[in-house]
């Protein structure tokens, strides 16, 4: 594909899968409002779709 496909493609294997975060403070931000998300909706669960996932 020409010499332009093996910069980029070698470019790309050198990249780390996960850059490492711009903020750790919003990392952990995220982190935590996902969880109280995660449990705020399991716990409406039964009252939104009468069926409790935990059963």
């Amino acid at each position: 594909m020409g010499e332009s496909w093996n910069r980029l493609d070698h470019a790309r294997r050198q990249a780390p899968a996960l850059p490492p975060p711009v903020s750790w403070t919003g990392t952990a931000l995220r982190l935590t409002l996902g969880m109280v998300l995660y449990l705020a909706l399991l716990s409406l669960h039964p009252l939104l779709f009468g069926v409790n996932p935990l059963t």
